[in-house]
């Protein structure tokens, strides 16, 4: 083996190389047998036995050596060997991974590689490392994670992103969420409804703005049957982009109609929560009224 000009052997090469462990020492015996030119690698890899042992068996499989710099570890350069020696043709990669890469990253695109996945179309410049583990979910699944590989990526969380997937996963789309900027409890809780037949609706009136407690009242609105009319009155939006009412008024609303009330008169939003059921009793007692006043003719 060649090291700096040097013939090295066996019956020089622990001198040569004693201020290294015994183990790097083994690996270059090693190489020093099977006549592998492992000697361009000892200084920079020589204290990492692993890693240098890898590069041994790499240069022996006649492995691209540009890998041994675009792996920083044994355990990358593994990763590498292995699918190389399931026959997977890796060095259409060396187009797409550089030395930048670091290796955690590296793990995950090698991985996503032997699945099929076209992993040219994502760009892991702007994908946040927090992110790689819930895409590894996705794509393990099925999901086209590309669309979260944006811009936007760094406002989502593992959370976000799972919520959407849920979503996806019952057939709806996520094109309104992919700015980031969704509540993740109102996504997560939209994504437990988007199994269910009122989604469709639900969603219909639901703005970025809504509150947890507003959407669970849309939700018993929906539910209740009340008509398309009624929604749009009651979950309007002003001109600042924010709910006109609260889920505490939308409450009165729904008992209103649950009770066949014409609630018109308590879209009044000046009146207090207070006066709404006091209006709310008015309604009742007249609707009752005129009732008993019906029935007393026969």
């Amino acid at each position: 083996m060649q090291y700096k000009g040097k013939r090295v052997n066996l019956s020089n090469y622990n001198k040569e190389f004693e201020n290294l462990s015994r183990d790097s020492r083994d690996v270059i015996r090693s190489a020093i047998l099977d006549d592998t030119p492992l000697g361009v690698y000892v200084d920079k890899f020589g204290r990492d036995p692993y890693m240098l042992w890898q590069i041994k068996l790499g240069l022996d499989e006649y492995l691209d050596s540009r890998w041994f710099s675009i792996a920083k570890s044994g355990e990358a350069l593994y990763k590498v060997r292995e699918l190389s020696n399931k026959g997977i043709n890796i060095d259409t990669l060396l187009d797409f991974v550089t030395e930048e890469t670091p290796d955690v990253y590296l793990g995950y695109i090698l991985r996503w590689y032997e699945m099929g996945v076209n992993v040219e179309k994502y760009k892991f410049d702007i994908l946040p490392e927090k992110l790689l583990n819930v895409f590894d979910f996705g794509l393990k699944r099925g999901f086209p994670m590309y669309l979260f590989n944006t811009g936007k990526a760094y406002r989502y969380s593992e959370r976000y992103i799972k919520s959407c997937l849920v979503i996806m996963s019952n057939r709806k789309s996520i094109e309104g969420f992919l700015d980031g900027d969704w509540d993740e409890s109102i996504l997560e809780t939209l994504g437990e409804y988007s199994k269910s037949k009122y989604y469709d609706r639900v969603i219909k009136y639901t703005e970025k703005c809504i509150t947890l407690s507003l959407l669970e009242a849309l939700l018993k609105c929906v539910k209740s049957g009340m008509l398309d009319k009624d929604l749009e009155r009651i979950f309007v939006v002003d001109e600042e982009g924010y709910y006109v009412y609260d889920s505490f008024r939308v409450e009165v609303f729904l008992k209103a109609f649950e009770k066949d009330l014409d609630f018109s008169s308590l879209l009044d939003t000046s009146l207090s929560i207070k006066d709404l059921y006091l209006r709310l009793d008015e309604l009742e007692l007249t609707k009752n009224t005129k009732i008993k006043g019906r029935l007393g003719k026969y």
